[in-house]
């Protein structure tokens, strides 16, 4: 039986429930190839999260204020497109077993994603998963993206919950950093992103795979003791 505690989940979208994140990273290191650019992988894990503005920010930091980041980035989402449209839209493991046991358990869902809000509602289509979610919040959305909390405050009040009773499933450094600000119930899924000891701290809990976010929902604890007590990761 799930944790009468738990009220909702809300959920990340790209390297959570679909692996597009590493799709993404080819794009992106190969359309930077093509420029001359080398795009690293630990350049890219500060990007996830991140919107237009911020990620277009960090690449001309990085590469320079002459850099044609919009050339760059239709190239980057052309090449996603193509693998897209040749394969579908990949999902994680776990993730419909995870969907199906919160809808037997009349827990609300929400996504919350970084992402445009035509491109969740095509990869949710696609996947066939758009019902299971009663609220969907995008980048679009939101003035602020992670590790600003607001786009899970947008998720939790329209689903009626409160963060402390509300659990976010992330696997980047941004969301649960974002989910702890918020004073939400932070869980991590990595997907290309470990995390280190100080991102370790902020965790409410680590599951290698949705397919264990199941046994932790059924964890008798209450969330409440969850320690607050601790500042922020800078």
């Amino acid at each position: 039986m799930m944790n009468r505690h738990i009220q909702a989940v809300v959920f990340d979208m790209d390297g959570l429930m679909f692996d597009t994140e590493l799709l993404y990273q080819k794009a992106w290191q190969q359309a930077g190839a093509e420029m001359g650019l080398e795009v690293t992988e630990p350049f890219l894990a500060t990007l996830r999260g991140g919107n237009y503005q911020q990620v277009k920010n960090r690449f001309l930091e990085q590469f320079g204020q002459d850099l044609d980041f919009d050339s760059l980035r239709n190239r980057r989402t052309a090449l996603f497109d193509e693998e897209l449209n040749r394969h579908g839209v990949p999902v994680k493991k776990g993730l419909r077993e995870l969907l199906d046991y919160l809808r037997q358990n009349r827990c609300p869902m929400a996504v919350a994603s970084a992402s445009a809000q035509n491109v969740v509602s095509h990869h949710l289509k696609e996947t066939g998963l758009t019902d299971y979610f009663s609220v969907i919040i995008t980048g679009d959305m939101v003035t602020a993206c992670k590790p600003d909390p607001e786009v899970f405050y947008k998720a939790a009040e329209q689903l009626g919950c409160r963060p402390e009773h509300c659990i976010v499933l992330e696997d980047s450094i941004n969301g649960i950093r974002a989910a702890w600000a918020g004073g939400f119930l932070p869980v991590m899924v990595p997907d290309l992103t470990q995390p280190d000891e100080t991102l370790s701290q902020l965790l409410w809990a680590k599951c290698d795979s949705l397919l264990d976010v199941i046994p932790l929902l059924e964890q008798t604890e209450d969330p409440s003791t969850y320690n607050r007590g601790r500042k922020p990761c800078e």
